[in-house]
């Protein structure tokens, strides 16, 4: 449905003009989208003001004889500014949230990036790229974050088994959310959760750092999935995990 059409379908339900399958559909629709929800409610307020608390705007403007003309001039034209207050009053009482990215880790901690691998043995090949994994480390550790993710980029286009590929993976997300490449952290961040062969405390790690990067995105709708499969895991950040959805349930700021 179009905006248009839910705000009219909103207004038929109050009125009680909806079928039962017509009621459904709209309920739906506000499952759906949060900010339907929202203007469903703020209707709903409205509706309850003017019809059962016997609230009128234009009162304020007819109780002067000696200003009737000037009231009926201009009585519509408060009664609509009231209605615009009232609508604005309604979404910034009941809607008071904290900006999702307020709720995000600042950045991600260095010192959680993954090493790589250097053998002592004819696998030179293995080793070589295990030394420049820890030279991006070494590099990221220094400040220089783009050259960095240049050395890790190179490698990603190498031939990597699957544990360099984790790692690379991982870091690379690590320094594309500490740049403010949140699009980009969560893509990375994404393919270590969601791939089999990952360890079970790289992917909570992985999983939490995708919420955040969605948080810093503005999308706490995507965030919040994460975030619940974290805190129903009883994962090392299921506690974190709570905290945001509690904040983002309640409108607390941090």
């Amino acid at each position: 449905m179009t905006n248009e059409e839910i705000s009219r379908q909103i207004t038929r339900y109050l009125n009680g003009e909806l079928s039962d399958a017509e009621e459904d559909q709209l309920w739906i629709e506000f499952l759906k989208d949060q900010d339907r929800f929202r203007q469903f409610e703020t209707e709903l307020n409205l509706y309850d003001l003017f019809h059962n608390k016997g609230f009128n705007p234009q009162d304020e403007f007819t109780d002067s004889p000696e200003n009737d003309s000037n009231n009926r001039h201009w009585g519509p034209y408060y009664a609509a500014a009231a209605i615009v207050l009232l609508i604005f009053g309604f979404y910034s009482y009941f809607y008071a949230v904290p900006e999702a990215e307020d709720l995000a880790v600042a950045e991600i901690e260095l010192s959680n990036m993954l090493g790589g691998d250097v053998y002592r043995s004819d696998d030179s090949e293995t080793g070589a790229l295990g030394q420049e994994i820890n030279r991006a480390i070494a590099t990221a550790l220094d400040g220089d974050f783009r050259t960095a993710q240049e050395i890790l980029d190179r490698l990603d286009r190498s031939e990597l088994t699957d544990r360099q590929q984790l790692r690379v993976n991982y870091n690379m997300g690590v320094l594309a959310y500490n740049m403010e490449e949140y699009q980009e952290a969560a893509g990375y961040f994404s393919q270590l959760h969601s791939a089999d062969q990952t360890p079970g405390y790289i992917r909570e790690s992985a999983r939490w750092y995708q919420a955040n990067a969605y948080l810093k995105l503005g999308q706490p709708e995507r965030a919040v999935p994460l975030l619940q499969t974290l805190l129903e895991s009883n994962a090392i950040y299921s506690e974190q995990a709570q905290t945001v959805l509690t904040r983002l349930e309640t409108g607390i700021h941090p």
